[in-house]
Formats: structure tokens, C-alpha cells, sequence
């Protein structure tokens, strides 16, 4: 670990900065040493003037040590934790895009029931449809191509004709399942979400 961290266990701001970076996940990103033990001679032959003094070297070994001392180390530090927080709000943004992708892929993988008022409250949606994989698609209303295999029984009598009761009761089902998706969906989301947040707080790096 090339980054250090100047404190004293007497200054009110180092326990300020230590505190900062551990509630961050970033105390990891530091060696912390201690100046109280440290002879005079030695503190000036460090130059420290201040504390918390925070040393950044390049890992490298290309360019100089970067030093931030006192005031200007909670500001390098305010600089650092905005520019983590853009990187994983836009890690977590491409995350729900992918995860949003892959919920309506799987939606059209399984055949997930999907319920619309404008479709599925016409008169016709009492028919039954005679081939078993045509029931969970939604057919045109208005016109019926020729030609074609797929035919629809109706009921004539009027016991057999659906009431308006009925009717509602299928809708009210078809309701309750394509809430139950919609939520088992969003709760999916929301813990691949987290767990991504966790992660990247977890592990910095």
C-alpha cells in the first residue's frame, strides 16, 4: 500500500478524517502512522506541519508524491468520495439497465403474462381459442385473417354465455397475477441492485 496517513492521537481533525474514511470503506487505502511518538527532529525532517497529512504516491513510481495537509486534505478527501460516488451511481445506473434488459428478455423467454385493459376487456375475450398455444396471445379484434387454421368457439346458449360477473372475476385474477410478476420483478431488481452498492463499498479497488 503506497498511500499514508500522518495522525495524532491529540488532534480533533485527524479523529474527524479517520472517522470520514472508515464510514467511506477507504481506510483500507491507507498505511496510518502515528506522529506521537515521533522525535521533533524527525516530524521536520518530514515536513509535517499539520495533521491529518495525507501522502499519495504514484504506484508507479513516474511522477512525485502528492501531499495534503490539514485543510487541504479533508478537501482532497470531499474531492475523492464525489468522484467514487459519480463512478458507482453510474455502475449502478448501467447495472439496472442490464438487469431491466434481462427481466424483459426472460419476460418473453417464459411467456410472462401480461394483462392490458385495452386488450383484454373486449367481448371476445370470452372465445376460447381451439389450439392450446394460441391462449396467451392477444389476436386482433376487428378482423380475422383468411385462410388460417386458428378458430374460436362461442358459446350460443345462454347458460353457457359469460356474465358480466365472470367477466370480472377473470379480470381480477389476471390483475392479481400480473401484479405478483411486476413485484417479483421489482424485488429482483432492487437485491441485484444492493448487492452491487455492497460490493463496491465493500471492495473499493
Amino acid at each position: 500500500m503506497n498511500n499514508y496517513l500522518f495522525y495524532s492521537s491529540r488532534c480533533e481533525s485527524s479523529a474527524n478524517f479517520i472517522r470520514i474514511i472508515q464510514n467511506k470503506g477507504m481506510i483500507n487505502m491507507f498505511n496510518l502512522i502515528s506522529i506521537d511518538q515521533m522525535p521533533t527532529e524527525q516530524i521536520l525532517s518530514m515536513k509535517i506541519k499539520y495533521t491529518p497529512m495525507v501522502v499519495i504516491r504514484d504506484m508507479s513510481g513516474r511522477t512525485p508524491s502528492s501531499t495534503f495537509e490539514g485543510k487541504g486534505a479533508f478537501e482532497w478527501l470531499d474531492n475523492v468520495v464525489r468522484f467514487r460516488e459519480q463512478n458507482l451511481a453510474k455502475v449502478v445506473e448501467q447495472n439496472r439497465k442490464k438487469i431491466l434488459q434481462s427481466s424483459q428478455q426472460m419476460k418473453k423467454e417464459e411467456n410472462i403474462l401480461g394483462f392490458l385493459p385495452s386488450e383484454n376487456t373486449g367481448i371476445s375475450d370470452s372465445f376460447s381459442y381451439t389450439a392450446d398455444n394460441l391462449e396467451n396471445i392477444a389476436q386482433p379484434k376487428t378482423y380475422m385473417g383468411i385462410n388460417t387454421d386458428h378458430k374460436i368457439i362461442t358459446f350460443n346458449t345462454e347458460e353457457k354465455r359469460i356474465n358480466q360477473r365472470e367477466m370480472n372475476d377473470k379480470i381480477k385474477e389476471i390483475t392479481k397475477k400480473k401484479e405478483q410478476q411486476d413485484s417479483a420483478i421489482s424485488n429482483m431488481i432492487e437485491n441485484q441492485l444492493k448487492s452491487n452498492i455492497i460490493n463496491k463499498l465493500t471492495n473499493p479497488s
